[in-house]
């Protein structure tokens, strides 16, 4: 299991109540022989994230973070020893790549499966629609993966009927009774225009 907040991500496998925690803070500066203390492993490094990797090459102007790389390793280790880690590191490391690198590769070598947790909506589906189909290609990697959501991010078809009929057909509830009838899924995801603090959404949702 993989939970991110903040500036904080927590990588989890298979650990028991007993099993000691390790902290890595990640430095907003480059440290060079943090590399050799961690112990990164070497081929998430090389083939992915590092200078001339993966990313670099399927990314324009793509900018190595040396401390992304120190973060994956030690998620690797922490992944492939199950034990947990504790991982701080502030905005622009690159976080969600760190994690999902090493996660993908232990997943499909294990035949394990992941949890990740996010803190928003809007990074799960940075991450369903974005990251996860990027690392596929790059990782060559055959994996699945699918988005859970609580049931108030999805569309309540009647609700929506009743407000609408109500008279309360404002544009904005004409706007969601015209993507009603062309969506298969009803996520909210797919009204990003809608924001997320807006209580119309209440009134047509479960």
């Amino acid at each position: 299991t993989i939970v991110e907040r903040t500036v904080t991500t927590v990588a989890f496998r298979d650990v028991s109540p007993v099993s000691p925690t390790h902290t890595l803070v990640i430095p907003t500066r480059h440290v060079a022989d943090l590399d050799e203390a961690l112990a990164v492993d070497p081929g998430i490094v090389t083939d992915v994230l590092a200078p001339g990797g993966g990313l670099a090459r399927a990314i324009p102007h793509y900018e190595d973070r040396h401390e992304q790389r120190l973060m994956s390793g030690a998620i690797a280790r922490a992944l492939r020893e199950a034990r947990p880690l504790l991982v701080e590191a502030g905005t622009g490391v690159g976080k969600t790549l760190a994690y999902l690198v090493p996660a993908i590769e232990e997943a499909t070598r294990t035949g394990s499966k992941v949890i990740v947790s996010t803190g928003t909506r809007s990074l799960q589906d940075q991450i369903a629609r974005h990251d996860l189909p990027l690392l596929r290609d790059l990782l060559g990697r055959d994996f699945t993966a699918v988005v859970l959501k609580g049931i108030p991010n999805y569309l309540c078809r009647r609700k929506l009927a009743e407000v609408a009929s109500a008279g309360g057909r404002t544009p904005t509830i004409a706007a969601l009774v015209d993507w009603a009838e062309r969506t298969t899924g009803g996520d909210r995801a797919e009204v990003d225009w809608l924001g997320d603090d807006d209580p119309v959404w209440a009134e047509v949702t479960t």
